[in-house]
């Protein structure tokens, strides 16, 4: 995968009052990352000096850049409900992200789905993470179109499960796919800052484990379904005339 360089371009900078309601709207209590600092914190910081955060946040925008020391993700491992403890599979790994990244996050994921809406790129059949869109409106649609081809012509419904399809995400093929739609190389940088060097890290205090991600992205992410519809997008494209309807990948 080619390293893209970050280059100062033009990126709409976020208001204080942009950032204010993105923050007040966040969900409190929710577990913290490796720095242990939860949303409640940056709400009080936020609160007291707006524009500090807020310029944080805009120079970051502004290199197209994403933190190196925000890609990290503490795991934790939660228990499936009747699963025997000694299995390895008994377990659901959980990546815990800082708190202050994944506020970046929607910050970004904001301009960035204008930026799609504006090339037209998510094709109408894309039903996956897809606000006002879902499973059963897809469902609803592909019955309806059984019940149009049934008098004229056979039908057939091919279903495909994508096991752990976040986890298994190829960048180098997500890159190609953001080249070949025209994404404006601000938003492409971003990306790949926030994709490369990311690591996950496991410390119970007595042992401490770090993996490098190569490919996929931590559970937790909040750009990554959207990157995910783009990924999966070329194929709706092939099969514009034939309504091929994804309504999710299972992950």
């Amino acid at each position: 995968m080619d390293n893209f360089t970050p280059e100062p371009e033009h990126f709409q900078e976020f208001t204080a009052k942009e950032v204010g309601l993105v923050i007040n709207n966040l969900k409190k209590g929710k577990a913290p990352g490796l720095d242990s600092l939860d949303y409640r914190i940056w709400t009080h910081i936020f609160g007291f000096y707006p524009k500090f955060l807020t310029a944080i946040f805009n120079l970051c925008f502004r290199f197209n850049y994403f933190p190196r020391s925000l890609t990290n993700a503490k795991v934790v491992f939660l228990q499936k409900y009747g699963k025997i403890p000694e299995l390895c599979n008994a377990y659901r790994p959980v990546c815990l992200l800082p708190t202050i990244g994944k506020i970046l996050e929607r910050l970004f994921h904001l301009r960035f789905i204008k930026h799609l809406d504006e090339l037209n790129i998510i094709h109408d059949n894309q039903f996956g993470f897809m606000e006002g869109k879902s499973c059963e409106i897809a469902i609803n649609n592909i019955v309806t179109r059984l019940k149009e081809n049934k008098e004229i012509q056979h039908s057939a419904l091919v279903s495909l499960d994508i096991n752990s399809a976040f986890d298994s995400l190829d960048w180098s093929v997500l890159f190609r796919t953001l080249d070949s739609y025209g994404i404006a190389k601000c938003f492409r940088n971003f990306i790949f800052h926030y994709l490369v060097d990311r690591k996950v890290i496991f410390d119970d205090g007595l042992t401490r484990i770090e993996r490098v991600c190569t490919m996929g992205c931590p559970q937790g992410s909040v750009i990554f379904p959207c990157l995910w519809n783009i990924y999966i997008n070329p194929i709706l494209n092939l099969n514009r005339e034939r309504f091929l309807i994804q309504a999710f990948a299972d992950d």
